[in-house]
């Protein structure tokens, strides 16, 4: 009876490792854009984040950078934001 027990609970440990992997996550790629002015190597602040709130309730919210330095706009490639939504909405 031990040995009967033994097995189901090195089985069912052994079935939850394999389900319990998940799927690669995706990479989405970034497009950089240059800024109109140029880059700036004396400017105060170096860049700020960008929050794109996108329509209500759609999910389409997004996160870009703006350097200054460097002159400039980090987003990401919008060719690949249909592959982020949540398969949930």
């Amino acid at each position: 009876m031990k040995r009967l027990l033994y097995y189901i609970v090195v089985s069912l440990m052994l079935c939850e490792t394999v389900l319990s992997c998940r799927e690669d996550e995706l990479v989405v790629p970034t497009e950089y854009d240059l800024l109109p002015g140029g880059p700036d190597t004396e400017c105060d602040p170096i860049g700020m984040y960008l929050l794109n709130e996108g329509n209500m309730g759609s999910n389409k919210a997004s996160i870009d950078y703006v350097d200054f330095r460097n002159g400039y706009y980090i987003r990401r490639s919008e060719e690949h934001t249909s592959e982020l939504q949540s398969p949930y909405t």
